[in-house]
């Protein structure tokens, strides 16, 4: 019975969070400046249970608070196309400078370059073909214009199966 009642709460939960940007971002200090009051940011741990529960993949977006590039970069999430194929994610973000730990465990060979994006399934596995277009910073992603970022978040809303 207790089982089943936790069960419930966190369907209740993963509910709130995927539906509701406005009212349910996990992660709204983290995300403050990215759009969260269009998109629904959460934190990794609840991202991935979200993720578990929608069968979504989650989109991870790795940042500080005093980066410039990263200034740059969220200002790219208040375009439209972008707000919309947010919907087909689970819409993670992590302040590096808080999340240290996590943050050496996302991305490529360790790097903990910001901002840093990445594309997981919704098993939290990361999709290494998803990258930018660098080839020194794979998860770097161009903010001088959003078609980069609407490319990237495309390619990774269909999530097909580990190799």
């Amino acid at each position: 019975m207790y089982q089943q009642l936790i069960r419930a709460m966190l369907d209740v939960l993963v509910a709130l969070v995927v539906a509701n940007p406005a009212s349910s971002n996990v992660g709204s200090s983290v995300a403050e400046g990215w759009n969260n009051d269009k998109i629904a940011w959460v934190d990794y741990g609840p991202g991935l249970e979200a993720a578990k529960e929608t069968g979504k993949p989650v989109f991870l977006v790795a940042h500080t608070t005093w980066c410039p590039h990263c200034k740059r970069y969220q200002k790219l999430f208040f375009e439209a196309r972008v707000v919309e194929l947010a919907k087909n994610y689970v819409m993670v973000m992590i302040d590096r400078d808080i999340d240290t730990d996590l943050n050496k465990t996302i991305g490529p060979n360790g790097q903990t370059f910001v901002p840093r994006t990445v594309v997981m399934r919704p098993d939290g596995t990361v999709r290494l073909d998803i990258k930018g277009s660098r080839r020194d910073y794979p998860n770097f992603i161009d903010y001088r214009s959003a078609d980069e970022l609407v490319r990237v978040m495309e390619q990774g809303r269909v999530s097909p199966s580990p190799r």
